[in-house]
This record gives structure tokens, C-alpha cells and sequence, in this order.
């Protein structure tokens, strides 16, 4: 249904935007979604929502586009330990088999009264994202 009631209109604002300057973002589940998403003119970037799977979308996108990594705001933080926070940035980071993406910690609505959660988790993401 997406393919057929909603990319036609997504490829024509597409080619308005020269030089690979089109961003996709979707914050549900895009795995069905990525063969039809690959095909909009200038994609530069796709969203990989914390729903999505990162292997899906770096086997369909293979580098032609940047993924843009989410861990998942409400674990994160209300409470992932930080060996928990290096066993899901692990995960992500091998699931990019090594294509561009960039990770994000984002829709960030609550700290849980525990600002340092976001600090830790900018640190493990530095550490093993390189």
C-alpha cells in the first residue's frame, strides 16, 4: 500500500532536491518500507528507527545511503546499564556491516532524573563506533 498509495508523491518532492540532499525519516517499523525507500531520487540519508532492523536496511541500502542508527530512547534511559548500552551499540554497529551510518540517542522527552544517563551513553557510542 505505501508503494502504491504514498512513494509516487515521495519520489516527485524527491526530485526537487539535487546533489543526494533527501533525507527519509520514519519513526515506525521501515522494514517492509526499505526496498520501496531505496528507490526516491537523492536519497542521501534513511532513518533507521530503534523498530527497524540495521541489517535490513544496510542489505538493501549498501552504502548508498547514510543509515542514521537509533537506540531506543526509553531503555536507554530508564535505566540500561552500561553493559547493556555496549551489548545494543555492539549489536548496531556490527548489524551496519561496516556501511555509513551515524548513531543517535534521540525523542529524548525524559532524562529520568538522571542527566548522566545521556553522557554515558554518548561515551559508549564514541568508544565503539570507531
Amino acid at each position: 500500500m505505501f508503494k502504491e498509495f504514498v512513494q509516487d508523491y515521495y519520489v516527485r518532492m524527491a526530485e526537487l532536491f539535487p546533489n543526494k540532499t533527501v533525507y527519509f525519516h520514519g519513526c515506525e517499523p521501515l522494514d517492509q518500507k526499505y526496498e520501496v525507500l531505496k528507490t526516491l531520487p537523492n536519497l542521501r540519508r534513511i532513518h533507521v528507527s530503534p523498530w527497524s532492523k540495521v541489517s535490513k536496511a544496510a542489505e538493501v541500502f549498501h552504502g548508498s545511503a547514510v543509515m542514521e542508527v537509533h537506540s531506543h530512547p526509553a531503555k536507554v534511559l530508564m535505566g540500561m546499564s552500561e553493559s547493556e548500552m555496549r551489548e545494543e551499540i555492539r549489536g548496531l554497529v556490527r548489524d551496519a556491516s561496516g556501511f555509513p551510518m551515524d548513531l543517535n540517542l534521540s525523542d529524548i522527552h525524559t532524562v529520568n532524573n538522571n542527566p548522566s544517563q545521556l553522557a554515558l551513553w554518548a561515551k559508549v557510542a564514541q568508544e565503539l563506533s570507531v
